[in-house]
């Protein structure tokens, strides 16, 4: 004698072969006929088959979005001292910074 668990297990089964039958039929009369686009069917076969690593991915995604904002930002760096201040009391100049083309279109002050 069979249990309930596997009477159930059969009806479901069964049921469940024709729901996807029925599904299936409704889906090819809903869909328009013609041929489907190429860019459709390469995104189905890119796509669909992975979406547990898609998932998973937008996942991670959202836990880095989501540490990102809830640690706060670090303080800015100083700025840095530019070339010619750098430089001393040689970045005054304008032989030098004229030497080293720092003056960029200012040709008036080339020797």
């Amino acid at each position: 004698m069979n249990t309930p668990r596997e009477l159930l297990l059969a009806h479901h089964r069964r049921a469940a072969r024709r729901i996807g039958a029925a599904r299936r039929r409704l889906l090819l009369e809903a869909l328009p006929r013609g041929e489907p686009l190429w860019w459709w069917l390469a995104a189905e076969e890119l796509f669909l088959p992975q979406r547990t690593f898609w998932a998973a991915l937008a996942a991670v995604w959202i836990l880095i979005l989501g540490f990102r904002l809830s640690t706060p930002a670090p303080n800015a760096p100083a700025r840095s001292a530019g070339l010619v201040e750098a430089l001393g009391p040689l970045g005054a100049d304008p032989a030098l910074l004229a030497q080293i083309d720092l003056l960029g279109s200012d040709r008036s002050l080339r020797p």
